[in-house]
């Protein structure tokens, strides 16, 4: 008896080797994503979060804690605010006003951080805390003004994790 008795099971067994090569060529020439979280040193924390901001998606929250007295939202929609006094404990003069700020980061925004806000909010004097989300997910956080960063897997890519480290941007603890 011949493998194939009809042209139907012959024509089913080419179909479905096609489709399997079809799939095996798009996982190849897709980006592997990095599933594990890191802990980074951050050694340029303005370009990382350009880089970050470039790689979400327009559903993703960049949320900003601390003094924001250099914070400027002009030409930012969509902002969500909040400004509590630290503990109701001292002054303005020597406890300045502790604010949050959550910016979504769809392509005007993203664009507007990137090249006219980040720059002068004095991230690692000003910024004590800085997260941000998607989808109730955590992407990056970053606390105590920079020194305790944590780059969360599931997003990114393997390439692009690479290319953080090549460029000096980084370093993987």
């Amino acid at each position: 008896m011949h493998q194939y008795e009809t042209s139907d099971r012959f024509e089913n067994h080419l179909r479905r080797r096609r489709l399997y090569q079809q799939a095996v060529r798009q996982t190849l020439s897709q980006p592997s994503v990095v599933t594990q979280t890191h802990v980074v040193e951050v050694k340029q924390s303005i370009e990382l979060l350009r880089q970050l901001i470039d790689q979400a998606r327009e559903s993703a929250w960049l949320t900003l804690e601390g003094d924001l007295s250099r914070f400027n939202s002009g030409g930012l929609t969509g902002l969500v605010r909040e400004d509590t006094s630290r503990d109701g404990l001292g002054d303005d003069l020597y406890a300045p006003l502790h604010s949050r700020v959550s910016i979504p980061l769809h392509s005007a925004n993203a664009h507007q951080l990137k090249h006219a806000v980040l720059q002068h909010i004095g991230i690692r004097s000003h910024i004590v805390h800085l997260y941000m989300d998607c989808d109730d997910r955590r992407l990056f956080a970053a606390n105590n003004k920079f020194r305790q960063c944590t780059l969360f897997g599931g997003w990114i890519s393997a390439d692009f994790l690479a290319k953080l480290q090549e460029d000096g941007v980084l370093a993987i603890n």
